[in-house]
């Protein structure tokens, strides 16, 4: 006894590409973010850091990201402190001999 099936492979494929469009994360890469020497330590980073993640959320974005360089423990700090966590240690970026840590924040509703 066996049976015989039909497989149509554009069904398979739109299949897949619904899986995995529901296990995307949209997120967004903060590349730069400074505050001028004489306004540290007045909460404007924070501030700075809030209003990313405000507008990440506005375009739906479940998480932020972003490098530090290894040398800047009070950017780290500062992240840290807004609740983003160390995922990774990149050697040689953004260039070799240089090191950095990549951070995520996960946004939640």
């Amino acid at each position: 006894c066996y049976k015989i099936s039909s497989y149509d492979a554009t069904t398979s494929r739109k299949r897949k590409l619904q899986r995995a469009k529901r296990n995307l994360t949209a997120l967004m890469e903060l590349f730069f973010l400074s505050v001028a020497e004489e306004h540290r330590g007045k909460g404007l980073g924070t501030l700075l850091i809030h209003e990313v993640e405000r507008r990440a959320a506005s375009l739906h974005a479940q998480e932020v990201r972003l490098h530090v360089l290894e040398s800047n423990a009070r950017a780290l700090t500062l992240y840290q402190r807004c609740g983003y966590k160390i995922v990774k240690m990149h050697k040689d970026y953004p260039e070799k001999g240089i090191f950095s840590w990549r951070l995520r924040k996960l946004l939640t509703k």
